[in-house]
């Protein structure tokens, strides 16, 4: 089984394209592929691989003076009414954020890619390893845990930046309160009991996937 990358664009890092400011990517939700990818939470980071974003996804980047405000001049991402630094990226392609002064003056810019998710992607781990593709089915045994997550990806299979509003359920329906705890994009599976069914996930701009479950007395496969 393969771990995947984040998806970065060609910039290396957050620095401003003029030099005279750093940008700071931070996860608006947990729904954010960049919070574990790229240690991204709700405190601000300066990226080393910068990210390409979801078309849809939800964000925040901050400047590294604080004297500075991260804007959009362009329809391309759009800046969340009354949430200072918070933007969507609406439409597909290469985009610019500024860093202006108190004064509105340019002080520095940065680009972004926006790109449409081709599919959502299932991945699972148990413990501190990588995260990893569960196959047609997800086995568990009774008395241990594991996560499962969603991520959307491009059409190469790179995992793409911005939260997106994500949906879980199960087939059974009481299947999955039985076994998992919601947190965003990831479930936090502990089960109790033998168990079979169906775990399948809606995530915003209508991608879907979906694993088969087993609770059991067995290994993890």
């Amino acid at each position: 089984m393969q771990a995947l990358a984040l998806s970065a664009c060609g910039a290396t890092s957050g620095e401003g394209e003029l030099g005279y400011d750093l940008f700071r990517y931070a996860c608006v939700e947990r729904s954010d592929a960049a919070c574990d990818e790229l240690g991204a939470g709700v405190k601000p980071v300066v990226l080393e691989a910068v990210p390409v974003l979801v078309k849809g996804g939800v964000f925040r980047l901050v400047t590294e003076d604080p004297r500075n405000t991260a804007v959009s001049p362009t329809g391309r991402i759009a800046p969340i009414e009354g949430e200072l630094g918070t933007f969507r990226a609406e439409i597909p392609g290469y985009a610019a954020i500024f860093s202006i002064d108190k004064n509105n003056n340019l002080v520095d810019f940065f680009h972004l890619t926006v790109v449409e998710p081709a599919a959502a992607l299932l991945l699972f781990r148990q413990g501190p390893s990588v995260w990893v593709k569960p196959g047609g089915t997800l086995t568990v045994p009774v008395g241990s845990s594991a996560e499962l997550r969603v991520v959307p990806i491009d059409a190469k299979g790179n995992m793409l930046a911005g939260s997106l509003a994500v949906v879980w359920t199960s087939m059974p329906p009481e299947l999955l309160g039985a076994i998992a705890t919601k947190d965003g994009n990831v479930l936090l599976i502990a089960p109790t009991e033998p168990l079979v069914g169906e775990l399948l996930v809606s995530v915003a701009g209508g991608l879907k996937a979906q694993v088969n479950f087993i609770a059991s007395q067995g290994g993890m496969r």
